[in-house]
């Protein structure tokens, strides 16, 4: 029952120091994994953004020079010696109609009433007011960018508007310029939906290096946490061999089957060490009583024998007297 006690006793000493050692360094690993993955996550959503302003901004130059490009195709019309201004804006209207570029994306115009002189998209349209015309989220696009324009405005401007390649209202990004001498207003603008969908199919790549990533760094923190495990249990194990010596000896003290020549080695200048001289010193001041009581026994013994021995002749003695007093009665 007592080694049992002692082996439970040894391990949980051995665990709580293999914990000891162990605990810190995981708690430090787990904050600064953390810390990583948080910053690696940051980083790809920062580099992602940046590269969504990236494209956008080249969008953006190509918007601007397709309206530049449209209003120098027609701006020869303006003020046209040979035509009258009517003529000459149905020959900028006709050029116009046909100004399209990419996919089904096209060049819109409009004079500053708000009457539709270009839409490729919507023909129908072409001669119509929309001035008042708004979109699903209640932007009056139309009088805003004829008021851009109008203004020399040439920033960029977000509506809602059906896009001719998939049907779907979606997101658009336009900008305005003016030709003065008409006042007209010519524009056109970009769906952000393909850069949307293609930066989706980059964010899922990402994620998902990003997840293999995660894992090869985990599989090689988890073996070097296996290898610091094994190498914290031999180092406890190695540190508390001497305790346990001491605790078998003393074992063996307590149960009286202790050799009391033997000593324990004393092979540390620490604790364990001194822990190891003092069991011997009591060992020794042990031995050196248990010495003494030997000793103090052995004279008990023999006084002991000594006065049996003069017993027994004072009794051989009496006997003999008795003997001769009835012998001298006899006589007499």
């Amino acid at each position: 029952m007592a080694q049992k006690n002692k082996a439970r006793f040894s391990m949980s000493l051995q665990a709580k120091m293999v914990a000891l050692v162990l605990l810190p360094m995981l708690i430090l690993a787990l904050v600064l994994s953390a810390l990583e993955v948080r910053s690696s996550i940051t980083s790809m959503q920062e580099t992602l953004d940046k590269q969504r302003d990236v494209l956008v901004s080249e969008r953006e130059t190509t918007v601007r020079y397709l309206v530049e490009s449209a209003r120098n195709a027609v701006s020869h019309l303006v003020g046209h010696a040979e035509l009258s201004q009517s003529e000459a804006q149905e020959q900028a209207q006709e050029i116009l109609q046909n100004f399209r570029y990419g996919n089904a994306n096209y060049v819109f115009a409009f004079d500053f009433d708000g009457t539709a002189r270009a839409m490729a998209a919507a023909p129908e349209r072409v001669g119509t007011n929309m001035v008042g015309l708004v979109d699903s989220e209640g932007n009056a696009f139309v009088e805003d960018l004829i008021e851009r324009a109008r203004s020399g405005d040439a920033s960029f401007y977000d509506y809602q508007w059906i896009n001719p390649a998939t049907g779907d209202i979606e997101p658009k990004h336009s900008m305005a310029i003016a030709i003065p001498e008409w006042d007209w207003m010519i524009g056109t603008g970009i769906y952000l939906s393909d850069i949307d969908v293609g930066l989706a199919q980059v964010e899922a790549l990402a994620w998902q290096e990003f997840r293999h990533d995660l894992i090869a760094k985990g599989v090689v923190a988890l073996v070097l946490l296996l290898g610091v495990v094994v190498l914290a249990t031999w180092l406890v194990k190695r540190a508390l061999s001497p305790v346990k010596r001491a605790a078998a000896a003393m074992h063996d003290v307590a149960t009286g089957e202790a050799d009391l020549t033997q000593r324990l080695r004393v092979e540390r200048n620490d604790e364990i060490g001194d822990l190891a001289q003092q069991f011997n010193a009591f060992v020794e001041r042990m031995q050196i009583t248990l010495q003494d009581v030997h000793r103090t026994t052995q004279s008990v013994l023999l006084a002991s024998q000594n006065i049996d021995q003069g017993t027994n002749e004072l009794a051989t003695r009496t006997e003999q007297s008795a003997l001769l007093i009835r012998s001298s009665r006899c006589f007499f």
